[in-house]
């Protein structure tokens, strides 16, 4: 497992060596290895990260839009 992150979240990165396959699960709290989203599937680990940045993006902005007239 890497450690790295979802926009300033803890996150868990697992890639697998020689293959196009890996797994991210954010946020994580410090000394556990679970999160509450995750993303597996055929990407390289930045590719990963940036789909999982992209959600949290749109998820984000559409909180922020719930809060609105």
């Amino acid at each position: 497992m890497i450690e790295t992150d979802v926009l300033g979240q803890r996150a868990l990165l697992y890639v697998v060596t020689g293959a196009r396959w890996a797994e991210l699960i954010w946020p994580v709290k410090p000394g556990r290895v679970t999160g509450r989203w995750g993303l597996t599937g055929s990407f390289s680990g930045w590719e990963i990260i940036q789909l999982a940045e992209s959600m949290e993006l749109a998820r984000l902005e559409a909180a922020d839009r719930s809060h609105s007239c």
